[in-house]
């Protein structure tokens, strides 16, 4: 099939005032959604990844720029988010602001990218196609990761290329300096060095030793930007560890026996973000018999990931055709909520994100691709640009298919996608029918199949219902504190999915903040009828029988969970609480550290524990327990001072002390910090300074109990002194 003539006059378009226009009509679609998106519950409603990064985020502005741990993710994307909100405060507003004034610009780079390759009309449409594309218009004003990475990727491209044009090394050095920034936001794009250096070793062909050191500029370029995490990382944990684990974490979720290739959850472990997390670490502990530092974790997870495959590689090969079909489908596979059903409440997205036979855009804008591919459209030249569509998609397969992890291919497919449309056209203007009738032969072919299979099983990608959509605006309004409309969403999901012990603890949880406590039990009654393995609901339950002081209820409950699991650390910790208000409180003791070794990051099974015992005034117990304690989390508040009580009721007043003088200096503003040290400094007849510590007692709360027996106490005890 010959190569279709793409540019047939001579260039007339001012590139600079089609950049501007493209960049106008992104932003203000973009802008429109914004200010729409900002009247929904979600848009302050943040939870999993978006939660994540804005914890994150707080963090670092508020000052904690280092941190204390190996990042669990890339780190590139909260230090974005942090910028902002230390240079305009905490609004997320701000931030998605930002955030679509350079997805905008990232339509510009896509103009300029096909510019590059061809004529200003197709040019002008791949921006075009930019601006009006649906998911970009939708994930620009997400907290995540894609709107910085596909900037960051197209301007890379674009530098590499302006390289080849000019030669220029400081072109070629900053393109890998972007690049490498862009791998700590999305480690996998790191996956076009190697495509580089194949391109470099061409363009340099005739040249070894250019090539070498071009070669090892862009690699220099690359690692430079890679070498502080590491560093930091090293800081903080003495281990050489680049990204974290949390590509371990993804690889075993996409790669295990239950794995369906588009489900974010590892089997066996909660849906809930940081507590599946936490499960998945005690999966890997549970399997090495040991607590794994977080570099060994990743390294475990991936050879479990890697057992699978070697151990059952048919079934490895299904499952990566079941993702190969995801990456292909035009639906928009989601991730942390349904994308058409929130694009259909968009009045901007309503119009360009819908899915009714014919999912748009990808359902058209694949099939064009292909057609460009066809009419020879993605030419050699092309090379960066195929190699990452090529390798950025392998390596998406590697883990798990969504809608979100195939956003960064979308620009050059988006380029490709205009060059297909245009040599439908110019064959069509040309006469040349029969070849006209191969590429609409291509397209509808691609069209039915990257439509079609989103209806086929066992392929299908849609969800059944619409109940977890509605599910998550119920949390949304509940969070926000509208209860009745959270009552209503929530209403909605059940009436679609009456199985769900998710919506009935949510209907729970918004009839108990209405006051409601009937309903809302008969709601967590519902739930645990529905699925007795789901833990959330019953600790909602025994959460509100506690609140109620319905304590023979709560026996029940908990007493039976302990029964049928006696591992459940949450049932564990309320048994012992049970037992503490019956005054048993040596059994209670034993019930903490029974929680405790359930969960051994439960450090309050620990601290009660401690408590239990010092209540019992078994001192030498409670201070090794709250030694113990302190091994964990030496900066524990609540521990030294308990730990200065101990000594205290031991007379080791010197030892009292100082634990009450450490909680003073990292506990400056609470009243007690001072009221231990007055009542230290009185046991060892200091009376001055204990009665300077209660004049800063009051200073802080005038109202503080018992500081008025305490002065009287050091009156006497001066007196006694005195001989008077």
């Amino acid at each position: 099939m010959g190569e279709i003539d793409t540019e047939t006059k001579p260039e007339r378009v001012n590139y600079k005032l089609c950049a501007l226009l493209i960049f106008a009509l992104g932003f203000i679609l973009r802008l429109f959604h914004l200010l729409d998106f900002q009247s929904s519950p979600i848009f302050t409603y943040l939870i999993l990844d978006p939660g994540y990064y804005h914890k994150l985020a707080l963090a670092i502005a508020g000052g904690n720029i280092i941190g204390s741990e190996v990042f669990f993710k890339a780190p590139l994307y909260p230090y974005f988010l942090a910028a902002i909100y230390a240079l305009f405060g905490e609004s997320i507003f701000i931030a998605r602001l930002i955030q679509i004034i350079l997805g905008s610009f990232s339509c510009v780079l896509i103009y300029l990218l096909a510019r590059h390759f061809y004529a200003s009309k197709i040019a002008v449409t791949a921006g075009i196609i930019a601006a009006l594309y649906g998911p970009l218009i939708m994930f620009d004003s997400e907290l995540l990761i894609p709107v910085l990475v596909i900037f960051l990727n197209l301007l890379s491209i674009l530098l590499l290329l302006k390289y080849e044009d000019s030669g220029n090394k400081w072109t070629l050095f900053i393109s890998a300096l972007i690049l490498g920034l862009s791998g700590l936001a999305r480690p996998n794009v790191l996956i076009l060095v190697p495509g580089v250096i194949f391109w470099l070793y061409r363009y340099c062909r005739k040249s070894k030793p250019q090539w070498k050191k071009s070669a090892l500029l862009y690699v220099v370029g690359v690692v430079i930007m890679l070498v502080p995490l590491v560093a930091r990382n090293y800081a903080v944990s003495g281990q050489l560890v680049l990204f974290g684990n949390y590509g371990g974490y993804n690889f075993l979720i996409g790669n295990n026996a239950q794995a369906d290739g588009k489900t974010a959850i590892l089997p066996g472990t909660s849906p809930d973000f940081q507590q599946g997390y936490l499960d998945a670490v005690k999966i890997a502990n549970r399997i090495s018999g040991r607590n794994l530092s977080t570099g060994e974790l990743g390294w475990v997870w991936f050879k479990l990931g890697f057992d699978f495959i070697s151990s059952n590689p048919l079934a490895w090969l299904g499952l990566e055709s079941k993702k190969l079909v995801y990456l292909i489908s035009a639906f928009e596979l989601p991730n942390n909520r349904h994308i058409c059903f929130f694009a259909a409440r968009s009045p901007v997205l309503k119009a360009l994100l819908w899915d009714k036979y014919v999912s748009l855009p990808f359902g058209i804008l694949l099939p064009l691709a292909l057609v460009a591919v066809a009419a020879r459209q993605v030419r050699r030249d092309q090379f960066p640009l195929y190699f990452f569509v090529i390798a950025y998609s392998l390596s998406i397969l590697l883990f798990f298919v969504t809608s979100r992890f195939r956003l960064p291919v979308i620009p050059i497919m988006i380029i490709w996608g205009a060059a297909g449309g245009w040599s439908i056209w110019q064959t069509f203007r040309q006469k040349k029918y029969r070849r006209l009738g191969r590429l609409l032969a291509i397209f509808l072919a691609a069209a039915i199949l990257g439509n079609g299979l989103t209806y086929l099983s066992p392929f299908s990608v849609r969800p059944p219902t619409e109940y977890e959509s509605h599910l998550l605006l119920g949390d949304a309004y509940y969070a926000a504190g509208e209860y009745h409309q959270a009552r209503a969403e929530l209403f909605a999901a059940a009436r679609l999915y009456a199985k769900s012990p998710r919506v009935f603890n949510s209907l729970g949880n918004t009839h108990r903040a209405l006051g409601e406590n009937l309903l809302a039990i008969e709601y967590y009654q519902r739930g645990i009828a529905a699925d007795s393995s789901y833990e959330p609901v019953k600790r909602s339950l025994a959460s509100l029988y506690k609140h109620n002081n319905n304590i023979g209820d709560l026996y029940d409950l908990v007493q039976a969970e302990v029964i049928r699991n006696p591992t459940c650390n949450w049932a564990l910790k309320e048994y012992a609480h049970i037992h503490t208000l019956m005054g048993e409180l040596s059994l209670a003791a034993d019930l903490y550290e029974q929680a405790f070794q359930a969960d051994t990051t439960d450090f309050e099974a620990l601290f009660k524990k401690a408590e239990a015992l010092l209540n019992q005034d078994l001192r030498q117990e409670a201070e090794r327990e709250y030694r113990r304690l302190l091994e964990y989390q030496p900066n524990s508040i609540e521990a030294h001072a308990n730990l200065g009580q101990v000594y205290a009721r031991q007379n080791r007043l010197q030892d009292a002390l100082a634990e009450f003088l450490w909680v003073a200096e990292h506990d400056p503003d609470n009243p007690a910090s001072y009221f231990n040290l007055a009542s230290a400094y009185f046991q060892m007849k200091n009376f001055d300074k204990a009665e300077k510590m209660l004049i800063r007692v009051v200073e802080i709360n005038p109202h503080f109990a018992s500081v008025n027996r305490l002065r009287q106490m050091i009156e006497e005890g001066r007196k006694a002194a005195s001989g008077n």
